[in-house]
């Protein structure tokens, strides 16, 4: 079994330790949090933590604005990640973390895209193939949801721009064409075709990608009750193949700091 090590017990932390606590091929060793709390399974020191030998995967679910310290230390270490989205705060991190892991041999380095993880299960580019050519994709997220627009981007933006950039590449070009108080429209360019970002947090619960092709259209329904990500990352995990999503994550970063800037917002 793999022994993992949980940093963070929020929303997310539990989530993981739901789902691992099911899969036969893993095993929580401990959970590091801020809180004391009398069950053996928690702990407060971080040096222990990190120096433990039965961890040999490290989930980091805390707050976005710990993640470059947490990854920083776990690839110091030689040990596999799994890494809540956005996986660093700004782009100055991001390409800290990038040099630092070109030094080290991580063979997983996972950032958990929900929906990446999910069309990949999905068999999504057996689907491209069946559906013909991309003539435009269309993305909307909608979540009732409150906070600042800057957290809003780093919550939801991170889900859509890894789609893109793992299927189908570097855009040509990213821009902000609608900003109201109702929504955001982003607009990501590539050569044959285009995507069109839509999110509001006035919109119910919703997440569907739709991909029109020029045979038929493959809608995904990121909310299917059938879905479940973490699963679907832990699948990935088991799987022999080495996994970096680093790149991925430092193209996400840029693209996020861009459209940030484009809505006069700090990331």
């Amino acid at each position: 079994m793999i022994g993992v090590g949980i940093i963070g017990y929020g929303l997310m932390g539990k989530r993981y330790f739901e789902n691992i606590s099911k899969n036969k091929k893993f095993r929580v060793v401990k959970i590091l949090r801020r809180k004391k709390i009398k069950n053996k399974i928690f702990t407060t020191q971080h040096k222990l933590f990190f120096r433990d030998p039965n961890i040999q995967l490290y989930i980091v679910a805390s707050g976005i604005k710990t993640h470059f310290y947490f990854v920083k230390k776990i690839i110091l270490n030689n040990k596999n990640i799994i890494v809540e989205k956005p996986f660093v705060n700004n782009n100055l991190e991001a390409n800290k973390i990038q040099k630092i892991q070109k030094r080290r041999k991580i063979k997983k380095f996972i950032v958990h895209y929900n929906d990446l993880y999910n069309l990949n299960s999905l068999n999504l580019r057996q689907k491209i193939k069946k559906i013909g050519k991309i003539k435009k994709i269309e993305l909307i997220y909608g979540k009732l949801q409150s906070g600042k627009i800057n957290q809003l981007i780093k919550d939801w933006l991170p889900h859509p721009l890894s789609v893109l950039i793992n299927f189908f590449g570097i855009p040509l070009d990213t821009k902000v064409i609608n900003k109201s108080s109702k929504q955001i429209s982003v607009l990501v360019q590539y050569k044959n075709f285009k995507a069109v970002i839509k999110y509001s947090n006035k919109f119910k619960k919703k997440k569907l990608i739709k991909f029109i092709g020029s045979k038929s259209s493959y809608i995904y329904n990121g909310y299917s009750k059938k879905l479940n990500s973490i699963n679907c990352v832990l699948n990935q995990y088991s799987s022999k193949r080495k996994i970096d999503d680093v790149n991925l994550s430092i193209l996400v970063t840029s693209m996020l700091t861009k459209i940030s800037k484009a809505l006069s917002v700090k990331l």
